[in-house]
């Protein structure tokens, strides 16, 4: 992806960290979205929380043309939250819409990361992803 502008979002989280170490060797042009302040990396980063509608143009306002998006942020569920449906609303869903919104105007493709809760009950091991959604969980919902 070399000479691409990539934007990785959820940078903050264990499986973002690990994905931006890989990014190191096969793009110079990474660019970081979190909405927490407090995150600091190897690449340039522009801090922001996409669940508010307005947000996205902000994140246009600071970055260049951006070819691809790597959408791996998600609010995941603890004991105390997981049955926050608002929670699962605003930190999910509608992140993932407001980043849909800005795609489709500036940007060539996204990279879009579920989860294994969107199918609920496992009925076949190994998974794969014709196996049945049936999501027990607002988290499972939002991400299906």
């Amino acid at each position: 992806m070399k000479n691409k502008n990539i934007l990785v979002t959820g940078v903050s989280g264990f499986i973002g960290k690990a994905f931006l170490n890989k990014l190191l060797d096969c793009s110079d042009n990474v660019y970081c979205l979190s909405r927490n302040k407090s995150y600091s990396n190897k690449f340039e980063s522009v801090y922001c929380d996409l669940s508010k509608n307005n947000n996205v143009l902000k994140v246009k306002e600071k970055l260049p043309d951006i070819h691809k998006i790597v959408h791996l942020a998600a609010a995941v569920p603890n004991i105390l939250n997981q049955n926050n449906i608002r929670l699962h609303y605003r930190n999910n869903l509608l992140l993932t819409i407001n980043l849909l919104k800005f795609i489709s105007k500036y940007t060539e493709s996204i990279i879009f990361t579920s989860t294994l809760d969107v199918y609920g009950k496992i009925e076949n091991i190994p998974v794969n992803e014709n196996h049945p959604t049936n999501p027990l969980t607002y988290y499972g919902a939002a991400k299906l």
